[in-house]
C-alpha cells in the first residue's frame, strides 16, 4: 500500500519547512511502531510512504484494509 501525505506543500509554506518535516517524523515513527520489521515500511521522499502488508485475507478485505490500517495507526495525536 502506498499512501501520501495530503497537502504537505501547504503545510511547508504555511507553517515552515520545519513543521512538514516534524510532522513527517511524526508518521514514520508511528509506522516504525506498527511494523517493526524494517523491511514493511518506507519512505519515498515529498511525503510519500509505503507499506508491504502481507495478511490480506479474501479480495472484499483488500479494499477496507487501507483504510483499517490508517485508523489504526492515527486515531489518536501523539503527544
Amino acid at each position: 500500500m502506498v499512501f501520501d501525505v495530503q497537502k504537505l506543500g501547504a503545510i511547508n509554506d504555511s507553517l515552515g519547512r520545519y513543521v512538514g518535516d516534524r510532522l513527517l517524523e511524526k508518521i514514520a515513527v508511528r509506522l516504525k511502531q506498527a511494523y517493526a520489521d524494517s523491511e514493511s515500511a518506507a519512505y519515498f521522499g515529498g511525503g510519500t510512504f509505503a507499506l508491504m502488508l502481507t495478511s490480506i485475507g479474501s479480495n472484499a478485505d483488500t479494499g477496507r484494509m487501507p483504510q483499517n490500517v490508517a485508523a489504526q495507526l492515527f486515531v489518536e495525536p501523539s503527544t
